[in-house]
């Protein structure tokens, strides 16, 4: 009988361990900014590791984690420090994958960094379209975590968003 209970309990770790290998590990924060026109701009910026790209996705069910994608860009090269680019008309060899969808009121949407590889990832950021009429130009709202593992919004600066910013940072 505690044969069986060993021999439950390890397959429950496996199993554990083997969902938690499938993470992307983040090596640096994505965020959301607007321009002079109120159109949203997207930020990344990398600590470790790259990123090739962007997706903007809103969640569908909490039961199922399903998710719908919003839009999808690729950089012109990985980012490995800081990037930004117009969600609705990207510049500067970045590509637009997937069209920027309508956005509505009455959802949250998160903006996180991808690479083709799956070695890394830039950390989500979920805002609102009321949190981004609360940006000025210029200014960047993403995820910082807390040491104590609690998720808060962080505005600054677009330009304090750096490499130096990076021993600030958990995620």
């Amino acid at each position: 009988m505690w044969a069986r209970r060993w021999i439950a309990a390890g397959a429950a770790s496996v199993a554990l361990l083997s969902l938690s290998a499938c993470t992307v590990e983040p090596g640096g924060v994505a965020a959301i900014g607007v321009d002079a026109s109120g159109q949203p701009v997207g930020y990344l910026l990398m600590c470790e590791g790259s990123v090739d790209g962007a997706t903007l996705y809103h969640d569908t069910s909490a039961e199922d984690d399903s998710s719908v994608t919003d839009g999808t860009w690729a950089a012109p090269e990985p980012v490995t420090a800081a990037a930004t680019w117009s969600l609705t008309a990207p510049t500067d060899g970045w590509v637009t994958e997937e069209p920027l969808a309508a956005m509505t009121e009455d959802m949250s949407y998160s903006l996180y960094g991808w690479s083709r590889d799956n070695d890394w990832s830039a950390a989500h950021h979920s805002f609102t379209l009321a949190d981004l009429e609360t940006l000025e130009p210029g200014e960047v709202a993403f995820t910082k975590v807390t040491d104590d593992g609690e998720e808060t919004t962080r505005v600054i600066p677009a330009g304090d968003l750096t490499p130096a910013l990076c021993s600030d940072l958990t995620y």
